[in-house]
């Protein structure tokens, strides 16, 4: 394909090697499609931002964890002068391909011998990799994939060529999560499974394509997201799938914020720091390996509170300080209950000490409680979540969205009056007003004490 006389962008191409590559990476996506997507996102060099919103469009052009997303309107928008060498395009080629082709001198392939055969190489690909599945989720997922295949609907022909690693790796983590006997932190498992610790990154394809098959095709990790809390989308469902087998993200996932007088052992070890800490009035923080394999003394408590929010929570325990309350543990959640969590409740629950959870009066916190109860098997009552406290601090409230309504009603059809705190979701239907715990909890928590 011979250049045109004058052409800004190749010129820029000669001297910016990172612009080449970038620019063939986007044709090679767009000779994967036949078509240009609406985005690419291309992968991050040094100094390619600046010189690719030169050569493209500063506007077209945004800077995300993955690397640079490109917006292919806006670039068709800002290179008016391709049209001055239309009369040169094939008229089977894109008007913005044939202007990056002749910026790169690469001449067009054959986009749909190369899509069969990228097609019968995925298709060869996800056979081999049936033979190699442990799991019933990860064999549906491969003929899931299969079928998608024949329908020119796969979610891997999307990918950056590398499907055959990407198959095999997405098998790997469906069985190797659903046997995962314990919490792990995500880029220890990723080793574990994959050999690199980065390969399960949780804004790679890899995660978002391994956490949808394993959420859509194993009922048990759905039941499992289910109880740590109804997700707000099926987005966010698959992308909780891989932590709902105890596979999580980061640290803050993965610990606890608590105060009282906790004492636990690790074979002869004693560790007394919370119990420290807290004759201090001051809280501390557990990490799930830390309460991994551990044993809790017999605490010198009466009672375990439960908070759902920070700021309740650090509240409360600075009124057990104020009145010399030493005898009680506190723990915060931070919403949806880590691993962490989880871990320090049933170590407290096995005590048999009585515990109660507090947190906002709405859909979540009703079932933020209900999934700490199931995943804990503790006894855990409300506390300051009832009919009574809805009404008494519904002023402060704010009005349900009519998504979240319409949620809270398919709930209440379907569940028993006899359910924990059905009274309080009934409550929230007919008054379509939620409270948040900060709005109410000093006034209600404060009356607690002092009964």
């Amino acid at each position: 394909m011979e250049p045109t006389r004058e052409d800004p962008l190749r010129d820029l191409c000669r001297n910016e090697p990172h612009l080449t590559s970038a620019l063939a990476f986007m044709l090679d996506r767009y000779e994967r499609r036949g078509r240009w997507t609406r985005t690419i996102t291309v992968p991050s060099a040094p100094g390619l931002d600046a010189v690719l919103r030169e050569a493209l469009s500063g506007a077209a052009i945004k800077k995300i964890s993955r690397g640079l997303l490109v917006d292919i309107a806006r670039v068709t928008e800002a290179l008016p002068a391709a049209r001055e060498t239309d009369h040169e395009r094939p008229a089977d080629v894109d008007p913005l391909a044939h202007r990056l082709y002749r910026a790169i001198d690469r001449e067009p392939r054959d986009d749909r011998a190369a899509a069969r055969a990228r097609q019968l190489a995925l298709e060869r690909t996800l056979a081999e990799a049936l033979a190699h599945t442990r799991t019933e989720a990860s064999r549906r997922w491969v003929r899931a994939e299969l079928a998608a295949l024949v329908a020119g609907a796969s979610t891997l022909v999307d990918a950056t060529g590398d499907e055959p690693q990407r198959v095999h790796a997405v098998v790997k983590v469906i069985d190797a999560a659903i046997a995962n006997p314990e919490p792990v932190r995500i880029q220890t498992f990723s080793a574990r499974v994959l050999g690199s610790s980065k390969a399960l990154h949780p804004a790679s394809d890899l995660f978002r394509i391994a956490g949808a098959a394993l959420y859509d095709h194993d009922a048990e990790t759905r039941a499992l997201v289910s109880i740590a809390g109804e997700p707000v989308s099926i987005a966010m469902a698959r992308r909780d799938a891989l932590e709902a087998r105890g596979i999580y993200k980061d640290e803050v996932a993965a610990s606890v914020l608590c105060f009282g007088p906790l004492v636990y052992r690790k074979g002869s070890e004693r560790f007394d720091h919370v119990a420290r800490h807290a004759r201090l009035g001051e809280s501390s923080r557990l990490i799930q390996h830390q309460l991994r394999d551990a044993t809790l003394e017999r605490p010198a408590a009466r009672r375990v509170t439960i908070f759902e929010n920070l700021t309740p929570y650090l509240d409360y325990v600075d009124a057990l300080i104020e009145r010399g309350m030493r005898t009680e543990i506190a723990v915060c959640a931070s919403g949806q209950a880590s691993w962490a969590v989880v871990r320090l409740v049933e170590l407290c629950a096995r005590h048999a000490l009585p515990m109660r959870f507090a947190g906002d009066l709405d859909r979540s916190g009703v079932l933020i409680l209900r999934s700490l109860r199931k995943r804990t098997g503790a006894r855990i009552e409300p506390l300051c979540m009832g009919v009574a406290t809805h009404r008494r601090f519904a002023d402060r409230g704010q009005t349900i969205s009519a998504r979240e309504a319409s949620l809270l009603d398919a709930m209440l059809a379907q569940e028993s009056p006899d359910a924990l705190c059905h009274a309080l979701l009934a409550e929230l239907a007919a008054t379509r007003v939620w409270i948040e715990q900060e709005a109410f909890a000093g006034d209600c928590l404060a009356r607690v004490l002092e009964g």
